[in-house]
């Protein structure tokens, strides 16, 4: 009787760690998943409404891959869901490089404006 316990306690213990597992790396790929949505949106916003509103773009970007590289670090195979994020955040850094160009276009016309 007691190897029967002993036995059905550690299955009740092996399904729970391996369904923890299950669900962290559900939660990672949806994490992930996020963040891409999220920097595949912003690469339809126009330029002057990105520019306008960058801040609030850079915020919510650093937030959501926060999210992602939290629940990536708590699973073991994430070899193919880190590459979808770092591709995610190359594509934002292309973005961010453009709409900070615009940004410095903008700042340097209003300086000469300014100074006119």
């Amino acid at each position: 009787m007691k190897t029967v316990r002993c036995i059905v306690i550690g299955f009740i213990t092996l399904i729970s760690i391996v369904s923890c597992k299950n669900e962290e790396q559900y939660n990672a790929e949806k994490r992930v998943s996020s963040y891409k949505k999220f920097v595949d949106s912003i690469q339809i916003i126009a330029t002057e409404s990105a520019v306008k509103n960058w801040d609030t773009i850079q915020y919510q970007n650093d937030l959501k891959k926060l999210n992602a590289e939290i629940a990536l670090n708590k699973i073991s195979n994430k070899k193919d869901i880190e590459e979808e994020l770092n591709q995610s955040t190359i594509q934002f850094e292309l973005l961010k490089s453009k709409i900070v160009i615009e940004r410095e276009k903008i700042k340097l016309k209003e300086t000469k404006i300014l100074n006119k």
